[in-house]
């Protein structure tokens, strides 16, 4: 069996883990088995991973013209397609499913390393689906079985996205994954609900390809904006739901990036978080542009979630332009940025009862009692010294706790 024989996944023939596993596989007498072994093992334990997670963690992360075009619904695979993947999906097939007790029993390993590597859970649906597709008792059969594997690139997409949830643009203006993304848990955004809701019911909206609004989420600092933006993004994210964070500096790239992504059968939001603009700046110009009017007209997938401290984005003072044009025209100037976004999200500062009981379950779930009288009384003393109430000083004052425990 040569790896080199890929086609589709041609890549995974310089994998370093693969090949670590398939000499392992292909090892003839006990040194070089013991040595294959556990260089393989080192591998596997940097990573923190599985061979059977990896190979489809790998299988995911191939980019090719010929997974692009089959990622779409209404292409319809070719017999030179089904040769393809069939042909592929032979050869990792055997890796998968080989079984390497008796390579193992040479090794004389008696703690058994590998076989625990094996046993860790699969750490999403997507892994799942793969390690089903794989394990099927008749395999590939016919052309329906090859279907069926074409579906699950449809379903759970491949190349850098299907991969990796977050992303933010370098200074060569490329998508850079976010490898360590672990937003608050939605359930843990306490209060807000009327707002989460609505958040929810909009991107649920964009992942299931209906009409949706692009948002603006104002109001007080600490009050859980970006929290609410990252934790829906991670509701979805086994829908092909991807979110691409940009400063305001960054909005020059947003054509290039646009261009990236308007085609794709992923599902973006593209988030800008605490963003307004001066008197002297016209950059909302470039964000103006493309929102009810350039190529987002053209695309579904696309969505622009935006928080802000301001309710009108765009800071003026108005004898700075009074000169310049009519009272009529600067007004409709200053809010015509913030009218472009149809859902219009407000997070106000908690009142005291809000506070005190955002408080009271987060330290319900860290486990932690605390008399009521004196918690009410500890935590406003420390609103008082940390300018005021809100989700984020609840947090902060809960870790306090916890800290001091």
């Amino acid at each position: 069996m040569y790896l080199q024989e890929l086609i589709i996944f041609k890549e995974l023939a310089s994998d370093p883990i693969t090949n670590k596993y398939l000499n392992l596989l292909e090892a003839s007498n006990p040194a070089e088995i013991r040595k294959a072994y556990f260089d393989l093992v080192k591998d596997l334990i940097a990573k923190e991973t599985s061979f059977e997670t990896h190979l489809y963690e790998k299988m995911m992360e191939v980019d090719n013209p010929i997974l692009e075009r089959l990622g779409h619904q209404q292409v319809k695979p070719g017999v030179l397609d089904i040769a393809c993947i069939r042909n592929d999906l032979e050869i990792l097939k055997h890796m998968v499913t080989q079984d390497v007790e008796p390579i193992l029993s040479e090794v004389n390993d008696k703690q058994n390393i590998l076989a625990h590597i094996g046993n860790a859970p699969m750490k999403s649906a997507r892994l799942q689906a793969y390690h089903n597709y794989f394990h099927k008792e008749i395999f590939p059969e016919d052309d329906e079985d090859i279907l069926q594997f074409v579906e699950l690139l449809r379903l759970y997409g491949t190349g850098t996205f299907a991969c990796n949830q977050v992303f933010y643009i370098n200074r060569q203006e490329q998508l850079t994954p976010i490898r360590k993304f672990s937003p608050l848990p939605w359930d843990e955004i306490y209060d807000y609900q009327t707002q989460k809701e609505a958040l929810l019911k909009n991107t649920k909206a964009l992942v299931e390809g209906r009409p949706f609004h692009h948002v603006i989420l104002e109001g007080a600092s600490g009050t859980g904006k970006s929290s609410s933006v990252k934790a829906v993004v991670d509701l979805f994210t086994d829908q092909k739901l991807r979110l691409i964070q940009i400063y305001k500096s960054q909005l020059q790239s947003l054509p290039s990036i646009l261009d990236m992504i308007s085609g794709s059968i992923f599902k973006f939001i593209i988030f800008i978080d605490d963003l307004s603009f001066e008197s002297h700046d016209d950059d909302y110009k470039i964000l103006k542009s493309y929102i009810e009017g350039g190529i987002l007209n053209e695309s579904n997938n696309i969505a622009f979630y935006v928080t802000s401290n301001r309710m009108h984005l765009i800071q003026q003072m108005r004898s700075e332009r009074e000169g310049d044009m009519r009272i009529n025209d600067f007004i409709q100037e200053t809010t015509s940025l913030s009218a472009r976004f149809g859902l219009h999200l407000t997070f106000v500062k908690p009142d005291q009862k809000a506070y005190f009981s955002m408080i009271a379950k987060m330290l319900e779930k860290e486990k932690i009692e605390m008399p009521k009288g004196e918690m009410e009384l500890e935590a406003k003393r420390w609103s008082m010294k940390h300018n005021g109430m809100s989700g984020r000083i609840a947090m902060q004052f809960v870790k306090h706790v916890k800290m001091n425990k």
